[in-house]
């Protein structure tokens, strides 16, 4: 097992909205994705690896197609899930109908190793949310839901667990999900449904299932595992937005005029 070092969870929220906007995203976009992804650390620490290694943001604009009232389609355009992800969400909270489901589809996204920190927001909207996603380490579905007022998180690789999971109701967004899945996602692709209506949620055990509430709590309390090269690239990346502070320097690298530059 690699060596680990433990990290505030404070601290990463600290320092990788600069991070992040070393890579080129706009400082609200960051500051916001800083939280998502810690969230995502202290349910799964390991993804911080991948966070490390993104790469800097494209110039693409994501488009988004509205089909009809509970159904459309966004062209991420290689667009990182950290910044698309959470726009999706707020989304899907204003516009998910009282009654059955709005289904969202996402194409050409990276990063989706948070999609389960991204799901949380719909509890947010007082959503419960199933997405089925395809990225380069194959196809999975995750549910987030409510239960006893602590927000869930239910993960699994197969829709013979997905279908274990949503027996106990939601039949029309399972008809869907099981389109979805028996169809083959294509890679980079995430599809989420959303819903007002209440997961009545079997006991599994061929599934993972998370109490979200309890995961951050601990990850507050006694920080998140992150291994020492990782944490040194996400500072590295930080160091990029640093700007020289005396007036010498600061004309050395081009922020200002040296005194008697000609203009």
């Amino acid at each position: 097992m690699s060596e680990t070092v433990t990290t505030a969870y404070s601290e990463l929220t600290r320092v990788l909205p600069w991070s992040l906007r070393g890579l080129g995203y706009s400082f609200p976009v960051a500051d916001r994705a800083a939280h998502v992804i810690a969230s995502a650390a202290a349910i799964t620490p390991g993804v911080l690896d991948d966070i490390s290694r993104m790469s800097s943001r494209t110039g693409s604009l994501a488009c988004i197609d509205i089909h009809d009232e509970k159904t459309f389609s966004v062209d991420a355009k290689g667009q990182s899930f950290i910044e698309v992800g959470p726009a999706m969400l707020d989304f899907m909270g204003a516009h998910a109908p009282a009654d059955g489901f709005l289904k969202g589809t996402i194409k050409d996204i990276t990063d989706l190793e948070i999609l389960p920190a991204v799901l949380l927001i719909g509890g947010d909207y007082d959503l419960g949310c199933l997405a089925v996603a395809s990225s380069g380490k194959g196809l999975y579905w995750c549910i987030q839901m409510a239960s006893n007022g602590k927000r869930g998180i239910v993960q699994g690789a197969d829709l013979p667990s997905l279908e274990r999971v949503l027996a106990g109701g939601a039949k029309e967004m399972l008809d869907a999900a099981r389109q979805c899945v028996e169809s083959d996602v294509a890679t980079a692709t995430c599809v989420i449904f959303a819903t007002h209506s209440i997961f009545v949620l079997p006991q599994v055990n061929d599934a993972d299932v998370i109490d979200a509430d309890a995961m951050l709590l601990d990850a507050h309390r006694r920080g998140i595992p992150i291994k020492p090269g990782t944490l040194k690239a996400i500072y590295d990346l930080e160091k990029r937005t640093w700007a020289p502070t005396s007036e010498r320097s600061r004309a050395q690298a081009g922020f200002q005029k040296s005194s008697g530059a000609v203009t």
